[in-house]
């Protein structure tokens, strides 16, 4: 004895799956900017001030190549960023900047900011940062 069984409509369980698929390819490089663009702000407030360039050096960059992986990219175009990232001794910390041309004090070294701004950033909200992307992709799912 054979039993046969035909399922009708898998072209449309299949249209639907692909139409589930897109979305969430959407919705993950929808998540990755959303991410990206939350460590970027965590990083440039914890980013050391002096003149402030360091802070404005900040940028992020998504790229979405067909047939790579998407992926953000947080950085800091000065070039003395890594050497202030990775300053973890924070050698003048507490001691004085030199004063401005018209003698006002810029307060001391170490006063604003800490090493390890990017790194950090990521660490200490890497739960918040994962809430993020999961909320998106939740939302492409229940939409």
């Amino acid at each position: 004895m054979k039993i046969n069984a035909e399922i009708i409509g898998t072209d449309k369980i299949v249209g639907l799956l692909k139409q589930r698929l897109s979305i969430l390819e959407d919705r993950s490089k929808l998540a990755l900017e959303k991410v990206g663009a939350a460590l970027w702000k965590e990083s440039v407030e914890r980013v050391p001030r002096d003149t402030g360039n360091l802070a404005r050096s900040a940028g992020m960059r998504f790229a979405d190549r067909p047939h790579f992986k998407s992926y953000a990219v947080v950085f800091f175009r000065m070039e003395y960023a890594v050497y202030v990232h990775e300053n973890v001794n924070e050698k003048w910390k507490g001691k004085n900047r030199p004063k401005t041309k018209q003698g006002e004090s810029r307060g001391t070294y170490w006063d604003n900011g800490r090493s390890k701004y990017l790194e950090s950033a990521w660490r200490d909200n890497v739960n918040e940062l994962q809430d993020i992307a999961r909320a998106v992709m939740w939302k492409g799912l229940s939409g």
